[in-house]
């Protein structure tokens, strides 16, 4: 028997809309600005600018952390480039087969945010993905998909995979949520799905301490061991950002430090601290949760705050993988307009000190953006003879890693810990 190719294989976004259905999309957006938004603050503004299909957004003030990128000037203006700590004492990059990155950002007037532009090289972001596709995203680590399906023992991916070698009969993954009713008193026969059918509609996937969405807390009775290569990572991107910073000239007296940028006062804006320095001590870093999102062409992820954790000083770790995302963060307040930038495959953010506890998301997804080493050539292919299949899902994905310290360093969790 022959397994169906999944969705993701079959399938292509489409990005063109008709003529006729652009009419309509402008007609709509227009009655909806005539009558006025219920959420009309600052955020959510420049989340609907991005989100817009038609007309497309207008994306000037995305910042670019490229080289020679076409930022405005009072764009570029407010990067801040700051020089990592690239000793790598504890060997965590080594770890990872990977060198330490050596440039990272920072940006005016948002405090606490740290960006390394291409943290991870090409060969480790694949390693990366298939991990996460065929490592992490397996049972017992809870899933979008568990209130609707029992999850193969072995994964999703994994099914999937020896379903198309012949390694496995292919067989329909079980629904648990009987399909809606189209006649009363007469639920609908449930259609068949296969693993390669689940996949593009994996979502999310916890790491670590199990989340739970509804309560907006952690399970704390059954406590996971988080993965120790993700750990890793994330120890090696903290221990990198030990004590840099950028400080005014006239700002506090601070230790000289090569890995401080100094800046003229009147670089600064009125309203912006005398600057910023980075303090966690990276000894005291626990990777304890973790979330893998998995978004596809059209999903976003509106604005929120991590705020379920115990410690909320240790840094957010996040590492882009996949097509190009548009990341928004601001303050603590929806109605301070947000910073906006591309997050491109590789690249990785820090979220430390007042940017821990802001408002962020992604509302936009950028179609046809995948990097051609993520792709199925055949150069690839010669290093990664196995990336075939793995490149057709990223067409369409992005994947985005991010980890976090639940419990302050003074208290002794629940047994779970890391894996050895």
């Amino acid at each position: 028997m022959t397994t169906p190719k999944p969705a993701f294989a079959n399938t292509a976004f489409q990005s063109h809309l008709s003529r006729r259905q652009q009419k309509k999309a402008l007609f709509e957006k227009a009655a909806r600005e005539q009558a006025g938004y219920a959420n009309d603050t600052a955020f959510r503004r420049v989340e609907r600018q991005y989100r817009s299909r038609v007309p497309p957004p207008d994306l000037t003030d995305v910042l670019d952390f490229r080289p020679g990128a076409p930022n405005t000037p009072a764009l570029a203006a407010r990067i801040v480039p700051i020089a990592l700590d690239t000793e790598d004492s504890n060997g965590y990059w080594a770890g990872l087969g990977a060198s330490p990155p050596t440039q990272g950002y920072m940006v005016r007037s948002f405090p606490g945010l740290v960006v390394i532009p291409g943290c991870f090289a090409p060969d480790v972001q694949r390693r990366l993905i298939k991990d996460c596709l065929r490592r992490y995203a397996v049972p017992p680590a809870k899933s979008n998909l568990d209130a609707l399906y029992l999850t193969p023992p072995e994964g999703l991916w994994n099914r999937y995979k020896r379903e198309e070698t012949g390694e496995a009969k292919p067989e329909p993954v079980t629904r648990i949520v009987p399909t809606p009713a189209t006649e009363k008193g007469k639920e609908d026969e449930p259609t068949a799905v296969t693993a390669g059918d689940l996949i593009p509609r994996l979502r999310w996937v916890t790491l670590g301490y199990q989340y739970n969405w509804s309560a907006k807390e952690y399970f704390l009775d059954a406590p996971q061991p988080f993965p120790a290569p993700i750990g890793q990572l994330a120890r090696a991107v903290v221990g990198s950002i030990h004590d840099v910073g950028y400080v005014a000239a006239d700002g506090p007296d601070l230790i000289s430090s090569p890995r401080y940028t100094w800046l003229p006062s009147s670089a600064e804006p009125a309203d912006e601290p005398a600057g910023y320095v980075h303090r966690y001590d990276p000894a005291g870093y626990v990777p304890e949760a973790g979330v893998i999102n998995f978004y596809q062409a059209r999903d976003s992820l509106m604005a929120h705050v991590d705020r379920s954790e115990q410690n909320m000083e240790a840094p957010l770790v996040s590492v882009s993988l996949g097509n190009t995302a548009i990341f928004v963060i601001g303050d603590e307040s929806r109605d301070t307009p947000p910073l906006s930038m591309y997050l491109r495959s590789g690249d990785t953010v820090c979220m430390c000190g007042p940017r821990r506890r802001a408002l962020h998301g992604i509302p936009r997804v950028l179609e046809d953006t995948l990097p051609d080493y993520l792709t199925s050539t055949e150069d690839v292919l010669a290093e990664d003879f196995e990336w075939g299949s793995f490149a057709a899902y990223m067409t369409t994905t992005r994947i985005n890693i991010n980890v976090r310290q639940v419990f302050n360093k003074d208290r002794q969790p629940p047994s779970g810990g890391i894996e050895p």
